[in-house]
């Protein structure tokens, strides 16, 4: 049992010695490291800091983004259908303008074709009826028509 205690002052004093020579040394790398974690730390939680406000920046940027594509879509809607209105409306105006156009020139065909008709029907009535003057004028017909003539020739001299 004695041999057991001086194992146990033996281990009590070299605990001790180690204690007192290497206490500083230790003492200070672990106070040098436990200021180093907490510069990290205070480090690392800025960086967090600091990112975290610039991805809440982004995200106001984006949502800024997402509502000016939004407004840009829409006005370039807008603009679209003013644009198809005033083409619709042009197109409108020009199809009038051709129809008048055409119903002016159906007009102009029809009168045309009026005046020939009238023309050839007074054509083809002179022939006819010098035709049947031809056939069925006798000489005495011809002269009192001839005299007939010659008085409303006087009358109006």
């Amino acid at each position: 049992m004695l041999d057991f205690l001086f194992k146990v002052i033996n281990f009590v004093l070299l605990v001790l010695l180690l204690y007192f020579f290497l206490r500083k040394p230790f003492g200070r790398s672990l106070r040098e490291r436990h200021e180093s974690l907490k510069r990290a730390l205070k480090e690392a939680e800025e960086a967090k800091a600091l990112w975290e406000a610039r991805y809440r920046e982004f995200e106001e940027k984006l949502k800024g983004v997402e509502d000016e594509a939004r407004r840009l879509r829409e006005e370039i809607l807008k603009e679209a259908e003013r644009e198809r209105e005033r083409l619709i409306g042009e197109a409108e105006r020009e199809a009038e303008r051709i129809r008048l156009e055409v119903q002016k020139a159906i007009e102009q065909e029809r009168r045309q074709a009026e005046r020939l008709l009238r023309e050839r029907v007074a054509e083809m009535t002179v022939l006819l009826a010098e035709k049947v003057l031809r056939e069925n004028i006798r000489p005495e017909d011809q002269q009192r028509l001839l005299e007939d003539y010659v008085r409303r020739l006087g009358r109006l001299s």
